[in-house]
């Protein structure tokens, strides 16, 4: 399974091309201000991510602050899954991705 999701509406945007392309079960989640994006598309929507299990692959985007986004590459690294994170043009990856001073998560790229 693939667990989909972020707080920006351009990433989810950006992430909807992969509904029909991926051919594997998909679930995915937002904050509550973009759920009816979500619901209009049709797509399998989770609230609580953490109590998932089969996960093979997180793909997420960039947010600035404690984000969903961060939150879901902080519960991957936990879990160990592959996580793929989206990157912005012009997004600044130390800043949105900084723990404490000199302490950056680590990710794979797609």
């Amino acid at each position: 399974m693939i667990l989909l999701g972020s707080s920006d509406i351009g990433v989810l945007q950006y992430l909807l091309r992969l509904k029909n392309i991926i051919n594997t079960q998909k679930k995915w989640i937002t904050k509550n201000e973009y759920l009816n994006f979500l619901k209009s598309n049709k797509l399998n929507i989770v609230k609580k991510y953490q109590s998932l299990k089969n996960i093979n692959l997180i793909i997420t985007g960039t947010s600035l602050g404690n984000s969903l986004d961060k939150k879901m590459v902080l519960f991957g690294k936990k879990k160990k899954f592959l996580q793929y994170k989206l990157l912005n043009i012009g997004q600044i990856l130390m800043r949105d991705f900084c723990l404490k001073k000199r302490d950056y998560l680590l990710m794979s790229f797609l």
